[in-house]
């Protein structure tokens, strides 16, 4: 018996030997860049490890996994398959070191290639919720999926988390930058202009503060309230890390608080009078009394004369 055992565990040893001497060979291949041959041979070791859990298999299948499902995104052209080997990865060991780069990736190729960000803020979620090194930028990754799906309430709420739980992150002011952003699309002019208040508050960066005060101004025209909004503009000039941005709004504005000015003129002076003539020469009315005293006085007819009395 004790023979027996002996052989199964120098056959199952050298099987995990023959597994990591394949597992090498695949990642030389990759490096060589010889992506298809490598591609085969990680699907090799894969065939030999089957479903086997003892000793170093589950770690062996599992990174053959992971350089499959990156080979197949980012050399192979195929999102999909590389998708569906992530999601392997995490179905088989999901507490392993392997599944949570393979959560991460998924999240990659799940935004930019396959246009799902609901299966993107899934796995942004679980990172956010690990407590690993990094999770506050996850976290802060699926406030911006939902605000780019249109979600805004969820956006706030998700930023607002970030501040509960990573109080000291260095999202934070990003965040806080979101949140605003999140009701400014809203239309709630008056909360988003409180929101970047806030960030221009708590931020250390010139940069992101010259962004809040751009934002202030957008909104505060769309309020309108245009002077504040123009001097907003022109604050937030000097230190915007895109001047182009700002410089044709100010124009803008510009334009519009002159227009502004030229119609409260305009209503002064209809309040004078109408124009009057090609030279628009006001007319001044006058009182009756005014005009009485204006008007021509007729002259009275002078009296007949007297005519010659009769002889006697």
């Amino acid at each position: 018996m004790r023979r027996v055992v002996l052989l199964a565990a120098l056959a199952l040893a050298g099987c995990e030997d023959a597994a990591g001497a394949r597992l090498q060979r695949a990642r030389d291949l990759a490096f060589e860049g010889k992506h298809e041959k490598a591609a085969e041979e990680y699907r090799l070791v894969l065939s030999e490890l089957g479903e086997r859990r003892d000793g170093d298999a589950v770690s062996q299948r599992g990174a053959a996994l992971l350089a499959l499902a990156d080979l197949a995104w980012l050399r192979l052209a195929d999102p999909a398959g590389a998708a569906a080997l992530y999601r392997r990865v995490i179905a088989e060991a999901p507490g392993s070191e392997e599944s949570w780069v393979a959560r991460e990736r998924l999240g990659d190729v799940a935004e930019l290639k396959l246009r799902d960000l609901h299966e993107a803020i899934a796995q942004w979620q679980a990172l956010a919720a690990s407590g690993r090194p990094g999770a506050d930028a996850f976290a802060y990754k699926v406030a911006r999926g939902y605000f780019e799906l249109h979600d805004f309430a969820q956006c706030r709420k998700e930023a607002d988390g970030i501040l509960q739980s990573f109080p000291g992150s260095p999202w934070r002011d990003d965040a806080i930058f979101l949140s605003a952003t999140a009701s400014q699309f809203e239309v709630r002019h008056e909360e988003a202009i409180a929101t970047f208040r806030r960030v221009m508050e708590a931020t250390a960066e010139p940069t992101l503060a010259a962004r809040a005060r751009f934002q202030i101004g957008l909104s505060l025209a769309a309020l309108g309230r245009l002077e504040e909004a123009l001097q907003a503009l022109l604050d937030s000039l000097a230190e915007h890390p895109d001047p182009q941005r700002v410089q044709p709004e100010i124009q803008r504005l510009r334009r519009l608080v002159a227009e502004a000015e030229r119609s409260r003129v305009g209503d002064r002076l209809a309040a004078l009078g109408e124009p009057a003539g090609p030279a628009g020469a006001l007319v001044i009315p006058v009182g009756r009394k005014k005009a009485d005293e204006a008007a021509p006085k007729e002259e009275a007819p002078a009296p007949p004369a007297d005519e010659p009395a009769a002889s006697p």
